[in-house]
């Protein structure tokens, strides 16, 4: 029979060859990879947003690479912050986590005192205050929610102090921008807490009392029904006409298979209110039609698979906070992507959320690399199994 020292060195030896073997076959999902569809992705959307915005550049005075050169900008804040995080340790997250959601909390209630103007503003020039509350429930939940197992006396406590945090942050994304951005963090931080060894019962509640709580709040605003009304019936109802949603229509089918030839679409010259914003798809498929649209949608599709490999391989490690961390930034830029191409495909009636690395703006270029740099060492980490357990 084998001594308990030799059950230990045979478990960890299978333990390291196994997660070795996972490492070695990862292939087409290694932290490389990744990497390169990050910057395709960037790339891609770079050259998307110029075709899309140089006539409007020009209309309003600008140079016609305007909106591109303002873009760059971001990409590069985007690195710079990404160096930084590099070297930041991930379990620091939770307290520049903790004092950024702090700061919002103020911004939030600034711009609900002021007006939704500046939000709008501040969403198309700077940077989008709804993406920052969904990056920083993110990040609450990833880096607070893996610990409160570990006090078991104070479970119920801090539990309920997340839940109440992201769903203040969730309501204020709303408030300041649009009902899509609830959803979105909704569904993120509920499949999260979903994910982790929480009890079930917990996080049912939590995602209970989210939907009733968020469903009372939508009932008190009467516009927002117009504004489905406006996604749902862009053309049978006169008082409803969406003349932007009816132009994306007819630039989606002017592309057809193979798009009309990049730089040649039509609909982007006027016809599409935010041709570089939120429809910045519909751009895409005139002028590179269904084969452009499903190389995008196959690389976000990847960033999901990755993501959720990752996060299980961090679980079988023992590093609840890295899994977490993986699966929350992962799922957040995909249900972005889904969000934005839905509505601009007229099939989700809720728009006001931007197409990750291809709407224009400045602030959230930087935070889309930010994010995708932490996913890289995530995964990387995930792969490799690197670090120590938490």
């Amino acid at each position: 029979m084998l001594s308990d020292r030799d059950r230990a060195v045979s478990y960890d030896d299978f333990d390291r060859v196994r997660l070795e073997s996972e490492s070695a076959s990862s292939g087409l999902f290694s932290p490389f990879t990744f990497l390169l569809s990050i910057i395709f992705l960037s790339l891609f959307g770079l050259y998307t947003l110029y075709s899309a915005t140089y006539d409007q550049a020009v209309r309003l005075g600008f140079d016609h690479y305007y909106y591109l050169a303002n873009q760059l900008i971001g990409l590069g804040i985007g690195v710079a912050i990404s160096l930084f995080l590099f070297i930041v340790p991930l379990e620091k997250l939770a307290h520049i986590s903790k004092a950024l959601m702090a700061i919002l909390f103020l911004v939030n209630i600034a711009f609900l005192v002021s007006s939704r103007r500046g939000a709008e503003i501040m969403r198309d020039e700077i940077v989008s205050l709804p993406l920052l509350n969904s990056i920083s429930s993110v990040t609450i939940v990833a880096t607070i929610l893996p610990g409160i197992k570990k006090h078991e006396d104070l479970s119920g406590f801090r539990y309920i102090a997340l839940f109440a945090s992201v769903l203040f942050l969730s309501l204020f994304s709303y408030l300041n921008g649009d009902l899509i951005w609830l959803v979105v963090i909704g569904l993120v931080t509920s499949i999260m807490f979903l994910s982790s060894s929480i009890r079930i019962g917990y996080s049912v509640l939590s995602i209970a009392l989210t939907i009733i709580s968020s469903l009372f709040i939508i009932s008190l605003d009467s516009s927002l029904f117009h504004e489905i009304e406006r996604s749902m019936m862009p053309i049978s109802d006169e008082r409803f006409f969406n003349p932007s949603l009816f132009a994306s229509l007819m630039a989606i089918k002017e592309g057809g298979l193979g798009g009309s030839g990049i730089g040649n679409g039509i609909y982007k010259l006027g016809m599409i209110e935010d041709a570089g914003g939120q429809f910045v798809f519909s751009t895409l498929l005139e002028e590179m039609g269904l084969i452009g649209a499903l190389i995008v949608l196959m690389l976000f599709f990847f960033l999901f698979v990755v993501g959720f490999r990752s996060e299980k391989r961090a679980y079988r490690m023992g590093r609840g906070k890295l899994a977490s961390i993986t699966l929350g930034y992962s799922l957040l830029l995909v249900f972005m992507a889904l969000g934005n191409i839905l509505y601009v495909l007229c099939i989700l009636p809720l728009g006001g959320i931007p197409l990750p690395f291809f709407s224009y703006s400045i602030g959230n270029e930087a935070l889309y690399i930010a994010i995708s740099s932490i996913l890289y060492r995530s995964i990387y980490q995930a792969g490799r199994g690197h670090g120590k357990k938490q």
